[in-house]
């Protein structure tokens, strides 16, 4: 008996000789796929390689280098003063866009040059005039320019599509043969840095300009100015660069670019700076500065309450481009930086500091010259002759003195208390030294300390004294007057002054600078007496310019001479309202000859309108209501 099976027979001969086949074909395969993309390719990489920028081993690798964006620097109420963005050009190397030798091959290239560049541009979707384009490509090559420019102001779409399409374009395979390759070297982009202050001249001085440095790479932008330069650090950011990998015949890996280096950008920096306050001192300053002739006019805003430099503003100025031929020496911020004797707005600092000292009193009585008005002080063999300003034919209390500014009046008071005393104001009113403040070179106060003194042999102490009564052999930015005046304002207590609001990096990292508490300089009760008294000088005595305005101010002018030009520095020191203060306002005029402006030459004439107009206009657009 036969049985029959239904399963069909299998030949195992042939299935192994099948299986050995499918191993085989694989094991081609791992070995071409090992050949492909792990063992070197001398040859190959050369040819990818002339079409990116970065060979990584045996894989080339275009990295694309990005510049960040440029922080912000605004004022206290979020005004953009000046912001940025980056550009970029399009530029060609005559001398490396072609290796041709001959002038007729360099003509052929130049030609073949033009129509790519105008074919990638069009693709880019970057405007362009295809004409002009074409003109400055045949100059390049032709005559061999380093560096010719073909479009400006690409954005970063327009150059990563620029980019794409270039290094497609000049692939071997795509080229035309037995004629000079075009190589990828002789294009490139170059990154500007598009800076725009929209408030121009007006802020120039305190925020500052960027600008290239010989030291650095070609597309470092930095600061070189006022704020641009000292928050470098903040403003900068980080570049970072964008990754576009290649397989051994130059095609792309990946559809986009990937971030092979996060960009940073910029932190941007608040200011304290008001930029309307700071347009409304430099409308004032350059209208006066022109009608009286004077060589710089200046003038600083501080707010009372946090000692926040509301304006710093000097004319004249410049735009931070330099336009219309303006000298850069205009953007130095001479509020800040330049020093100026004050005369006799330092009169007050003296009598402030002898009624703290309980060493003076307001009705205390002194000989001011009589109807002569002039004085010789002696000291054993030493005489200096103090002449006032108008002549006081009899005695005047303290506190005329002030009101009438008398300078014997005040020597007299100076030689009572003694230099020591006048030492000790100086160093309670912090003169001496560098403000804290972020700004280069912002002093205090120059003037004859008891360590010149007594390294000095021959020091006469009648001669600092007279002098030191006067307001001279002493120097003083304009900032520093305004801010002499603060404890006057603040019932006898000193903010830090400030420039710097805040610092932003990013929407949760905001910084605010610590500032020390303020500093008690004199007594409430005597910067109670000495508001009063300064309140008289405007009703009374030189300041009388200050009068019937909407606001009651306080305030002391003072006009001392450049002996070796016999020029005269108006100055005027006031705040407002006087009773209760909201800004200390200072007002410089350089070099003012009366023989120009028609005899106007002292602090009330020359800086007392200014001064008035800064006053008015200020309080108006604070919306600070009339006490009057």
């Amino acid at each position: 008996m036969s049985f029959k099976s239904d399963k069909p027979v299998v030949d195992t001969r042939a299935a192994f000789k099948l299986m050995i086949a499918l191993a085989a074909v694989f094991l081609i395969l791992v070995c071409r796929l090992y050949w492909l993309h792990v063992l070197p390719h001398p040859e190959r990489l050369r040819v990818v390689s002339a079409e990116t920028s970065r060979p990584q081993g045996s894989r080339p690798i275009h990295l694309m280098f990005e510049q960040p964006y440029r922080g912000r620097i605004l004022d206290r109420k979020g005004r953009v003063l000046a912001q940025s963005w980056y550009a970029h050009d399009v530029v060609i190397d005559g001398k490396e866009i072609v290796a041709a030798g001959t002038v007729e091959e360099r003509r052929e290239a130049a030609e073949r040059a033009s129509a790519l560049v105008r074919t990638v541009l069009a693709d880019a979707g970057v405007p362009c005039d295809p004409r002009d384009v074409h003109r400055r490509v045949l100059r390049a090559v032709t005559m061999g320019e380093p560096y010719e420019v073909l479009a400006r102001g690409l954005d970063p779409d327009h150059r990563r599509r620029f980019i794409d399409r270039l290094r497609q374009s000049l692939r071997p395979s795509a080229q035309a043969e037995g004629k000079p390759r075009l190589r990828a070297a002789g294009l490139r982009t170059v990154p500007r840095l598009r800076r725009t202050y929209p408030w121009g001249g007006i802020t120039s001085q305190i925020v500052g300009v960027v600008g290239e440095s010989e030291h650095d790479a070609e597309e470092r932008i930095a600061g070189r100015t006022g704020f641009e330069l000292m928050a470098e650090g903040v403003l900068s950011g980080r570049p970072g660069f964008l990754r576009a990998e290649r397989d051994s015949a130059g095609r792309r890996l990946m559809p986009e670019w990937a971030v092979q280096e996060k960009i940073v950008r910029g932190g941007d920096v608040v200011l304290t700076l008001d930029a309307e306050i700071q347009d409304i001192c430099m409308d004032a300053l350059s209208r006066s500065v022109t009608e009286r002739k004077a060589e710089r006019g200046i003038a600083v805003v501080l707010d009372v309450r946090t000692g926040d430099i509301l304006a710093a503003a000097s004319y004249p100025t410049a735009s931070p481009d330099l336009s219309a031929g303006e000298s850069a020496r205009h953007l130095n911020a001479f509020a800040i930086m330049d020093l100026y004797e004050p005369g006799s707005v330092i009169k007050p600092i003296i009598v402030s500091w002898g009624l703290e000292t309980r060493r003076l009193r307001l009705d205390a009585s002194w000989d001011c010259g009589g109807g002569d008005g002039a004085h010789h002080f002696v000291n054993g063999r030493h005489r200096r002759l103090v002449r006032e300003y108008r002549a006081n034919p009899g005695a005047l209390t303290t506190e005329q003195v002030v009101i009438k500014s008398s300078n014997i009046g005040s020597v007299r008071i100076l030689m009572d208390l003694g230099l020591e005393a006048v030492w000790e104001a100086f160093g309670s009113y912090e003169l001496a030294g560098q403000i804290k403040l972020a700004y280069p070179y912002t002093e205090r106060a120059r003037y004859t300390t008891p360590g010149m003194v007594a390294n000095n042999p021959s020091y006469n102490a009648l001669d600092t004294a007279c002098s030191f009564g006067q307001g001279y052999e002493i120097m003083l930015s304009p900032l520093g007057m305004a801010r002499m005046y603060l404890p006057f304002a603040r019932d006898g207590s000193m903010p830090q002054v400030s420039l710097v609001k805040e610092i932003i990096r990013g929407p949760k990292r905001v910084t605010r600078p610590t500032l020390p508490s303020p500093r008690r300089v004199v007594g409430e009760d005597v910067a109670q007496q000495m508001r009063q008294v300064l309140t008289r000088v405007v009703e009374e005595g030189t300041g009388k310019v200050l009068r019937g305005m909407d606001w009651s101010a306080a305030a002391k002018t003072g006009t001392p001479k450049v002996t070796r030009t016999g020029h005269y520095n108006p100055v005027v020191c006031t705040f407002a309202p006087a009773s209760k203060p909201e800004i200390v306002v200072s007002v410089v005029h350089k070099n003012v000859t009366p023989r120009l402006t028609g005899g106007a030459y002292t602090g009330g004439k020359v800086s007392g309108p200014v001064a008035r107009e800064i006053v008015t206009r200020t309080l108006n657009y604070l919306q600070v209501p009339s006490d009057q």
